[in-house]
């Protein structure tokens, strides 16, 4: 063979060379292997640096809900409870023994699928309320579910907002339920929208029974009133207010009720709209036309007297 017939030398060389070329590897894989660990050492603490410096809490669940890891802000929130890692995180977040029914954890565990709830926060800790999203951890390999990852937005200011703001709504609409003139709201063409307690005596109708329903269809207006009603919901047409001015409305018993109505263009979100104050002026028109028929007496009287006083027939 031709191996056979090299000499000594030459197979030592040969020896030599292949040892060179194997060490060449062998440091070429370790420089590979040291390059890949320093590269994983930089992601994880570029992850890290992430999980630690969000301002949402984050924390990660194992399927019996023991917390295996949290970042700075969850213990800030909760710090009365370090450490938090290795405790149920109904212990935790909950003040409970056991979870809570219905869990949103459990039912991302059971279901696999991403959970959103908004939950109150735990008692004694500034955060009242909070976003709960719920997201599976799953083994790549054998898609298993291995865990939780539960990001936590603390939403008590947003919460107190909408708090305050349906406090504002619900007095408002006290308000204007129990306001001593007739409120009504319509679009800007004559539908009605709402209206109020006063709105309802002074009509004689249910608003339920107006609501949708156009007012120059409803024989509320009588015909010579009709063209001013028309001019006036157009001026609220053009943003402009209107009155007051004096109308005479049919009423549901076929009775008559003479008021003093405003309008106001107002936007409800972001529709634009008419809100009317109808007042009650019949006993004041009443009135007047008594004080007018007194005047009107005396000043007969008055001419009389002067008559007889002349010795006039």
């Amino acid at each position: 063979m031709k191996d056979e017939n090299k000499t000594k030398a030459e197979l030592l060389k040969e020896l030599e060379i292949l040892r060179e070329e194997r060490e060449k590897g062998v440091f070429k894989n370790i420089t590979e292997c040291k390059q890949a660990e320093e590269d994983l050492k930089k992601n994880e603490h570029f992850l890290n640096n992430i999980f630690e410096s969000v301002q949402d809490g984050i924390s990660v669940l194992k399927p019996d809900l023991t917390i295996r890891h949290v970042n700075k802000i969850m213990n800030k929130w909760y710090e009365e409870n370090l450490p938090l890692e290795g405790k149920k995180c109904y212990e935790v977040y909950h003040n409970a023994h056991k979870p809570c029914d219905p869990c949103p954890t459990l039912r991302c565990l059971e279901s696999g699928k991403t959970e959103w709830n908004v939950v109150p926060g735990l008692p004694g800790s500034p955060v009242k309320w909070i976003e709960l999203f719920s997201y599976p951890i799953k083994d790549q390999n054998s898609g298993e579910i291995i865990g939780v990852a539960e990001f936590v937005r603390d939403i008590t200011k947003r919460k107190q907002a909408e708090e305050e703001l349906k406090g504002s709504e619900e007095r408002l609409k006290i308000l204007f339920d129990y306001a001593p003139d007739a409120y009504y709201i319509s679009d800007l063409k004559g539908n009605f929208i709402d209206g109020n307690k006063a709105a309802e005596r002074v009509i004689g109708n249910k608003k339920e029974e107006l609501i949708g329903r156009n007012f120059f269809k409803l024989k509320l207006l009588s015909l010579n009133d009709m063209p001013k009603a028309a001019k006036l919901l157009a001026k609220n047409i053009r943003r402009l207010p209107t009155g007051p001015d004096e109308f005479v409305l049919n009423r549901k018993d076929n009775s008559r009720v003479t008021v003093e109505i405003s309008t106001y263009p107002v936007k409800i979100k972001g529709r634009a709209l008419a809100l009317g104050i109808a007042r009650d002026i019949t006993k004041r028109k009443q009135a007047e036309e008594e004080t007018l028929q007194k005047t009107e007496d005396m000043a007969l009287i008055n001419t009389i007297n002067d008559a007889v006083n002349r010795g006039d027939t």
